[in-house]
């Protein structure tokens, strides 16, 4: 669903429901993502009328929840291997241990809030945005170390939470630009802190 009141404010609201086949027999293999966002077009406001030298700016809020299935399929299944090795001067065919599978195996989740702002001054010769958001991400998917008498090395399993949060600067500047030549530079930067919040 979108929005926009006088191209000042703009409002988006986004829901999905996704399902996935290589998650467990025991979980309903779907989950439901929704996101909000909120913009406000400041340089369309009438108090900045008269403020010639900006061309626009523009205030952004966002705030949502995702999801990622990043295994390989079968995962969730236990499986053997096919093993040939010779007995009594025959090659014979045998099975192993392979993949211990967990049923119990869901989404990995992530809550995302954005804040941002985009700009553009001068006529345009200095733009760019600003950006700094946070994540927080629980249920990772991850391989679990097993004992090996076990007979399996590791089982994939909901895990653990991190927290990951930073700031990033795009600067475009037009620095030289007429009819013979035109200078043009564009700046980048990112900084970024993640924790481990919790492991099993």
């Amino acid at each position: 669903i979108n929005y926009s009141f006088d191209s000042r404010y703009l409002f988006t609201v986004t829901g999905r429901r996704d399902g996935s086949s290589v998650f467990g027999a025991n979980t309903s293999k779907y989950g439901f993502f929704p996101s909000a966002a909120f913009g406000w077009n400041v340089s369309n406001e009438s108090f900045m009328k008269n403020v010639s030298w900006v061309d626009n700016l523009k205030l952004r809020l966002s705030h949502g929840k995702s999801g990622n299935e990043a295994i390989d399929v079968y995962k969730t299944i236990t499986t053997s291997n096919t093993n040939r090795f010779p007995f009594n001067g025959i090659s014979t065919i045998g099975t192993g241990a392979g993949n211990l599978g967990n049923t119990n195996l869901l989404w990995e989740t992530s809550i995302i809030t954005n804040l941002g702002i985009d700009f553009s001054v001068l006529g345009g010769r200095i733009s760019g945005t600003l950006d700094a958001y946070k994540t927080n991400t629980s249920d990772l998917l991850l391989e679990r170390a097993l004992p090996i008498i076990t007979g399996y090395g590791n089982v994939f399993d909901n895990l653990g939470k991190t927290a990951n949060r930073g700031v990033e600067l795009t600067l475009n500047t037009r620095n030289i630009q007429n009819q013979d030549f035109k200078w043009e530079s564009t700046v980048v930067f990112a900084a970024n802190k993640n924790e481990i919040k919790e492991l099993y």
